[in-house]
């Protein structure tokens, strides 16, 4: 799909969706996000680990340079041998080499089944197994996999009262939400069910709860998504920051 870097994430993901494909990028912020400021920043998103990074995505860019010459790489071609890669170079350069217009993004199949659980872990070290239990457990059905830490929960809980609990009977150190989607409802669930099983099984989750609908799908969703709207809520002086750190 091509777009101009105006456009709203959420809206074009609603317009692709129209014809059964989903832009591979989704961010708490997408009702507000543009296309061309995801591109700039090279936005990972909740997707991350499933469809890679957002670069992977970019079919062609169309940018402004800082004398008004106009760089046209569009097209609908997925393999592009001819010339430099011009719209890597501009993903993440964050405006430093040119103002993006407009963009070709290669869409994703959008999935039929989706189901989410949030499961409970005492310590960073049961998060970290509980990640290698999705991949062996999910599979290709793993969608995506959010840790959250239990501070940040129970500020999200007390200066919102849209959100809800997820487990009210317990409190935790850090609180993870993963997600399996396909094309195959009964799939995904027994892929879930088995995911959730080897958690608690292996002693790395205290306790968990897994979505029975969309509804509650939405609402565990929530609860990771308005983290940001809660810490404003709480405090007037807010920084964000996008760091990656090793696991070790």
């Amino acid at each position: 799909v091509t777009s101009q870097a105006g456009v709203v994430l959420e809206k074009l993901d609603n317009f692709v969706g129209q014809f059964g494909y989903a832009v591979p990028l989704d961010l708490g912020a997408k009702g507000s996000c543009q296309i061309g400021g995801n591109l700039a920043t090279h936005a990972g998103g909740s997707r991350f680990v499933r469809y890679g990074p957002l670069r992977h995505a970019v079919v062609g860019i169309q940018a402004v340079l800082g004398d008004g010459t106009i760089v046209d790489s569009l097209n609908s071609v997925r393999r592009n041998n001819t010339g430099y890669d011009f719209s890597s170079l501009l993903v993440g350069s964050e405006g430093t080499l040119a103002v993006i217009t407009a963009a070709s993004l290669a869409c994703v199949q959008r999935p039929i089944a989706v189901q989410a659980a949030m499961l409970l872990c005492s310590s960073f070290d049961d998060v970290k197994k509980v990640l290698l239990l999705a991949r062996e457990r999910l599979g290709e059905n793993i969608s995506a996999l959010e840790m959250m830490d239990g501070a940040a929960v129970q500020l999200a809980l007390s200066s919102l009262s849209h959100i809800r609990d997820p487990c009210p009977e317990v409190r935790s150190n850090f609180y993870v939400l993963a997600e399996a989607a396909g094309a195959n409802t009964k799939l995904v669930n027994e892929a879930m069910d088995s995911f959730v099983e080897s958690v608690l099984a292996a002693g790395v989750a205290e306790n968990g709860v897994v979505s029975q609908d969309d509804s509650q799908c939405r609402d565990l969703w929530l609860s990771r998504e308005s983290l940001l709207d809660a810490a404003m809520v709480a405090s007037s002086a807010v920084f964000m920051y996008d760091v990656s750190l090793p696991l070790q």
